[in-house]
């Protein structure tokens, strides 16, 4: 079974997103698909279909969560041993062919993020330099072609804070649920609510 790492950041920001599937998205699905039903026929119902696209979508989601944690290993930085790369150090890099110093942070692939110079201990880059010292020459190979790095320095990564995401309204889903419960209060006629909601989800999720 594959370990995943993960600082203690972002574990709990993990269980927060998967407690937010688990209570807030899930229930909305199986609201949703029920609603859908009371329109009629299965067979021809386009928003019975993607309520259960989607309920399918977030039970994947959540069994992958669940399986991330059951198998992560929190990141302990009074434990980092940086006398090699390794999860947890922040790299300092000098890149032959470009003449340039480049910088990587290495971490679990579920925590992430390339554009900010944090690489996984999986990605290309980031497998190549694992084990590596202080003055070795590594040969990674991308899907660009070989890039050639000489290793400057290790550090331990001292800053692990991520930028928390707000589940709940950053969410379209959610943010569309709220629309729909303010409009049954004040569109009581089942044909008027679903037809202002038609519209209105094609216009929501198109800007979006």
């Amino acid at each position: 079974m594959e370990k995943h790492y993960l600082t203690p950041e972002g574990k709990a920001q993990l269980e927060e997103k998967l407690n937010y599937f688990k209570t807030v998205k899930r229930p909305e699905v199986v609201k949703r698909i029920g609603i859908a039903r009371e329109y009629g026929d299965l067979s021809e119902n386009s928003e019975y279909d993607a309520a259960k696209d989607e309920q399918a979508q977030v039970e994947a989601e959540i069994a992958e969560m669940e399986e991330i944690l059951l198998n992560a290993e929190v990141i302990d930085k009074k434990k980092i041993n940086c006398d090699q790369v390794n999860v947890g150090c922040k790299v300092k890099l000098y890149d032959e062919d470009f003449d340039e110093e480049v910088e990587y942070r290495i971490t679990g692939s579920s925590e992430s993020d390339p554009r900010n110079g944090v690489i996984s201990n999986f990605s290309p880059v980031g497998k190549a330099l694992i084990g590596h010292k202080v003055g070795d020459t590594v040969n990674v190979r991308t899907p660009g072609g070989e890039v050639v790095y000489k290793v400057i320095s290790i550090n331990v990564w001292l800053s692990f804070s991520l930028k928390k995401e707000n589940f709940y309204w950053k969410d379209l889903h959610f943010q569309w649920l709220c629309v729909k419960l303010i409009l049954a209060l004040i569109l009581p006629l089942k044909r008027i609510f679903y037809d202002v909601c038609k519209f209105i989800e094609i216009v929501w999720f198109k800007l979006g």
